[in-house]
């Protein structure tokens, strides 16, 4: 035969291709990509158990005359209050002085307001602040986070 070399042979003494390092590089990366989404998966703090249930505590109504000019409007609220816990929440029913306290000071806030305000989004908004605010002050089993309106009248 002839001493041809076929085209496909690499000629003797010609550098070999090199081979890529493509694929050890990917493969390096998800390994260092898995392990860092494994350790976040493992070291961080689960929310589910961080992250207590909140509690509710119920007020009878008030009924409260306003500051209004004459004495001659009032209000009734009917309300409740969101806890930061239920463990707080509970701590706070189970205790006559506490809900004493709890109810005075909603009573003294809501005798300050006047009829014109109370009737707006805005003037609601504020008062619930205003409560959540002298809650934090009186009510020291618990966090107070949030109040909840389930009937509010206001005469005119």
């Amino acid at each position: 035969m002839s001493d041809e070399i076929p085209a496909e042979a690499p000629a003797e003494g010609a550098p070999k291709p090199k081979k890529s390092k493509k694929p050890l590089l990917i493969a390096l990366l998800v390994i260092v990509v898995g392990g860092g989404g494994a350790a976040y998966a493992m070291l961080r703090p689960a929310v589910e158990a961080s992250a207590p249930t909140r509690g509710i505590v119920g007020f009878d109504p008030f009924v409260v005359n306003l500051a209004d000019p004459g004495g001659m409007r009032f209000v009734r609220v009917t309300m409740q209050v969101v806890t930061y816990s239920e463990k707080g929440a509970k701590a706070m029913t189970e205790s006559p002085l506490v809900m004493k306290e709890a109810r005075s000071a909603i009573l003294e806030i809501l005798s300050q307001q006047l009829a014109s305000d109370l009737v707006k989004i805005e003037g609601k908004e504020a008062l619930k602040k205003a409560i959540i605010a002298r809650l934090s002050k009186v009510v020291k089993e618990t966090k107070v986070v949030d109040v909840f309106f389930s009937e509010f009248v206001v005469q005119f």
